[in-house]
């Protein structure tokens, strides 16, 4: 045996050797004795690494190992030629720029312009009217302008007159006709609270709602406080129709 590889095969077969060993001998004391399992183990492995290292030092110590080859010499690196220094181009010289001469400048272009000169303000108002600021122009008389003139009385801003509705929404009455309002709550979704709403926004009559417009609907349902989508949601229109011609609704049927 003379190589490296040599001596792993001869230490491996001695590890077998001693394996079979170890547990032949595992095998023997568990079997004939009354060491029990554990004892008979601890001895079989005991058995095991004794045999091994034992086989290994009789069997392989023989087994040569090739000596390391020694390293290759390294050659000193050789010194770099020396480089000459070329001597410097001296540069050329830059001839300078000729100086062209300033432009002349003519005595017309240094004179600056003349300033504007604003009119003076007057000072006083009647400087003012005398020169024709500020001063008003009577105009024609506005048809009326004199009977409103003459009214008495003090003006206030307040509600819209009765008649006068918003934009968009329907006609409002400022009471009841003479036989009474009537039952709002016979139309379904319209309960006492909301009954007196509307009649608060002018509305009295079945024949009220009944004509109201799509525009009209929508701007009842956008101003109902705290009710707001009633109308479409129950269909009032629909409702008042039937009533306003004296019918009966199924809701209203019940409501007796």
């Amino acid at each position: 045996m003379t190589s490296e590889t040599d001596r792993e095969d001869c230490a491996r077969r001695c590890w077998q050797m001693a394996g079979a060993a170890g547990v032949g001998l595992f095998l023997i004391l568990w079997a004939l004795t009354p060491l029990g399992f554990l004892m008979s183990l601890l001895f079989g492995i005991f058995a095991y690494v004794g045999v091994g290292l034992g086989l290994i030092y009789t069997r392989c110590a023989s087994v040569a190992v090739p000596a390391a080859k020694p390293a290759p010499k390294v050659e000193a690196a050789k010194p770099a030629p020396e480089v000459k220094a070329e001597p410097a181009v001296k540069p050329e010289p830059v001839p300078a720029p000729k100086a062209e001469p300033a432009p002349v400048t003519k005595a017309e272009d240094t004179v600056p312009p003349e300033p504007e000169i604003e009119p003076a303000e007057p000072k006083t108002v009647a400087e003012s009217v005398a020169a024709g600021y500020g001063a008003v122009r009577p105009s024609a008389a506005l048809a009326g302008q004199q009977e409103l003139a003459g009214r008495k009385g003090n003006w206030r801003y307040g509600a819209a007159p009765s008649g006068i509705a918003p934009a968009g929404a329907p006609a409002r009455m400022d009471a009841p006709r003479a036989g009474g309002a009537d039952n709002l709550k016979k139309i379904k979704g319209i309960g006492p609270k909301l009954e007196q709403l509307l009649n608060s926004m002018g509305f009295y009559h079945f024949d009220q709602i009944a004509g109201w417009s799509t525009a009209e609907i929508a701007w009842v349902d956008e101003n109902l406080e705290g009710f707001k989508g009633r109308v479409t949601r129950d269909d009032w229109v629909a409702q008042a129709k039937t009533l306003a011609a004296g019918g009966e609704t199924e809701f209203s049927r019940r409501s007796k």
